[in-house]
């Protein structure tokens, strides 16, 4: 249903050591709708991808929420989790990073939709048209 909390978080913050990264972050990403992250070099971008993506070391890395929750269907998941089996199944079925060396990730000889569309066919043996969320 359009409109409805896809990924909701409240109040994230992110430290390495005594050095914090991320103090007080809030998005809601609803239903039917893009966002893009933007912001001076420096100002959390990259952290906060990877804190999305799991892939913050938590033996350096610190990480506070109220709330940091993903909803698709019957699936909930937890962005403070620790099981990394779960981590795994979020990754694999619900979200993807290009990193910002696009050249180490995409290919340059095909468009990135022709990239993106090969990667969800390949993954999901079903059309593109019935995974947009």
């Amino acid at each position: 249903m359009m409109g409805e909390s896809l990924l909701e978080i409240k109040n994230l913050s992110i430290c390495c050591g005594d050095r914090v990264l991320l103090k007080g972050g809030n998005l809601i990403l609803k239903r039917g709708f893009s966002i893009g992250v933007f912001g001076d070099s420096g100002s959390g971008k990259s952290v906060f991808s990877l804190f999305l993506m799991g892939l913050l070391n938590s033996d350096r890395f610190s990480v506070l929420a109220d709330r940091a929750q993903f909803n698709h269907n019957d699936y909930n998941f937890n962005l403070l989790s620790k099981n990394f089996s779960e981590w795994n199944r979020f990754r694999s079925n619900y979200i993807s990073l290009v990193f910002q060396d696009s050249t180490a990730s995409l290919n340059p000889t095909i468009t990135c939709g022709n990239q993106l569309k090969e990667a969800v066919f390949k993954k999901n043996k079903r059309s593109l048209k019935s995974l947009c969320i």
